[in-house]
Order: structure tokens, then sequence, then C-alpha cells
């Protein structure tokens, strides 16, 4: 999708990334720019700049989602390109707080979900448009110290893909960022990584490069015009993806060495332990067959000296038509060769 003549919203664009996507936007030839923001003043800051429209938004609000896109097609027509960018993060693990987690979740998940449900209706109805979630590469593989921004950033992945698979027949286009380290101010929003960065801690993303906002803002318009769903800033994530694939691969057959190995000795000490029984059975079986077979004989009769009508006579003589369709079966071929008279179980047919 090109974005000239596009209207563009972008929250989170009050610095970093999202300011240089509202920027790059501009440049695209974009009709008009929504810049969001916690930061109400940097929103309209960047807003001024470019000619748009900034505006103060807390991304964890769903109804001020819903007011910001109802607002800005009542104003600018039907909204384009929705960028929901806002993002932090902590150092924790499972010591963390269930209050701090819930507000990762509702900042890097439920932004995305809420402005797909404000926004997605109408660009159907208007036919088509295009999302752009910023999640990060540790949604795809993962964050070393942070339990919630690893969490959070893979459920952002997932919504993506969701999202994508869901509304593409209705015209609908989805693309997830997901870059390493970015030189924005996240460290300054994100408490944890600012004293860690005041310890001279550096964080593991960065061992890959630093990207410039500007560099990260046009990987995603190319990946925007091209239509792709992954943007990969750091090209060492795609070889991360890989070899955590193979890993995967690996881990499988580990388990199912360690599975045979375990188990099968197992199974074949049981099969050891039944075979006296099986065997015991099968005799038993056959005992029971030969006892019912010798049984049965006694209800032949041989039609070697006489015709079918003798036979026939003397089985039913002074027997009920009823009870006899239930009580005689005919063997052998061609001719009748023999009646046989079973005794009824219970007013059933054994045999």
């Amino acid at each position: 999708m090109e974005l000239r003549d596009r209207v563009v919203v972008v929250t989170g664009g009050g610095s970093g990334i999202g300011e240089a996507i509202a920027r790059a936007a501009a440049a695209e030839g974009a009709s008009h720019v929504v810049v969001a923001d916690l930061n109400g003043t940097e929103a309209a800051r960047v807003a001024a700049d470019i000619g748009g429209t900034g505006v103060a938004l807390d991304v964890a609000d769903e109804a001020a989602i819903v007011r910001l896109v109802e607002e800005t097609e009542a104003a600018h027509g039907p909204i384009g390109l929705f960028v929901s960018n806002a993002g932090y993060g902590t150092i924790a693990g499972l010591e963390d707080s269930n209050e701090r987690i819930q507000q990762m979740w509702e900042v890097h998940v439920m932004a995305h979900v809420y402005a797909a449900r404000a926004v997605v209706p109408s660009m159907i109805a208007n036919g088509g448009g295009y999302l752009l979630n910023t999640a990060s590469a540790a949604g795809l593989l993962t964050q070393i110290g942070s339990l919630a921004y690893s969490v959070t950033k893979a459920a952002a992945v997932s919504l993506g893909e969701w999202l994508a698979m869901t509304h593409h027949h209705q015209g609908i286009r989805v693309s997830v960022l997901c870059p390493q380290a970015v030189a924005t101010n996240i460290v300054a929003n994100s408490p944890d990584f600012a004293a860690r960065a005041r310890d001279g801690v550096a964080g593991s993303a960065s061992q890959d490069g630093v990207k410039t906002p500007a560099q990260v803002a046009q990987d995603c318009i190319v990946a925007i015009r091209e239509e792709r769903l992954l943007v990969l800033p750091h090209a060492e994530v795609k070889t991360y993806m890989e070899r955590k694939a193979e890993w995967d691969s690996l881990k499988q057959a580990e388990y199912q060495a360690w599975h045979t190995s375990t188990f099968q000795p197992a199974r074949e000490r049981y099969d050891q332990m039944m075979a006296p029984l099986r065997a015991r059975y099968d005799s038993l079986m056959a005992n029971y067959r030969e006892t019912r077979a010798a049984s049965m004989q006694q209800y032949v009769l041989r039609s070697d000296s006489m015709n079918t009508a003798d036979i026939a006579g003397q089985a039913i003589a002074g027997t009920d038509y009823t009870a006899l369709s239930q009580r005689i079966v005919f063997v052998g071929g061609g001719e009748l060769t023999a009646i046989v008279a079973v005794p009824l179980l219970n007013d059933s047919l054994d045999e």
C-alpha cells in the first residue's frame, strides 16, 4: 500500500519510532497525519512540524482510542494506516507483581486490540486499510530478564498474525514491527531500564547494533509498500529465528530419543509379563470353541438316506411354525443335506 493521500494515525508518536514514522508518512504524501502520545506536548510538537494534528492519548484507555478514530474520520476522512506503537520495558521475572504485568499487557497487547476494534470496521466499509503494530524481536525470540516484556511482545506478534489471516479477504493488511535495539527514549520511559543504564549494564539487544528511528521508519514504509507481515530492521533476528527453529527440532529429537530409551524397555517388560497370560487365554478360548462345536453336533441330522420331504416332515411334525423359523438352520449347498435344530437361549437365535 502507498501512503500518498492516506490519512495516518500514529500512537506513541511524540518521540522515537513513532515520531519517525509520522514524519516518514508525511514525507510519503499522506493527506493528514494524527500524532497521538501520552505526552501531549511532544505530540503537538511533532504534529506542528509536519502539518498534522497532535493529540494526548493513553493507549490503555479504549474509550479514548475510539474517540481518536471517530474524531479523525470526522475531520479528515477514512483512516488508511493506523500505527499502534506505544510501549515500554521492565526488568523482572516471576517475582514481578500482577499489577505491573497487567499494566504492560494493557499497553503492549490490549492497545493493539483496542485500535483494531475501533478502526477495522470502518476500514472494511471503505474497501480496506492497514495496521502497523509495534512488537519487538523479543516477541519472536525472548527478552532475557523480562518475563512481562517477552510474553506481551509475543502476544502482540500473535495478534498481528491473527488480524492478517482473519481480515485479509476484507482488504485489511497488517505489518508487525520487530526490532532489536533502537535509539529511542524507551530507557527514560522505563524506570527498570534507566536504573540498569545508570549502572552501566548494556542490553543484550544492543549487541547487534543500535538502529536510528529514521532507519526503522524507512523499513516500515518499505514493508507497508510490499505488504509484508514481519518488519525486521535487524537482519540478525531472522537468523536467530532460524536457529530457534533448529533448536526446537533438536529438542524434539532429543525428547523422542529419551522417550524411546525410557519407555521402550518398560514396554518390552510388559510384553514379556503378558505373554504367558495371553497364551493361557488363547488355550482357554480354543478349548471353549472345541467344546461348543462338539455340543452342537448332537443337533445335526444327516440326510444321506432320507429325502428332503422326510427330513422336513420329521423336523416340523407337531411344531409351532413361528418357533420353527427361529429353531432351524439349513446348512450345505445345492440340495438340502441337513437340518440343524438349534436350542434357543432366552428365546433368541444363537447361531
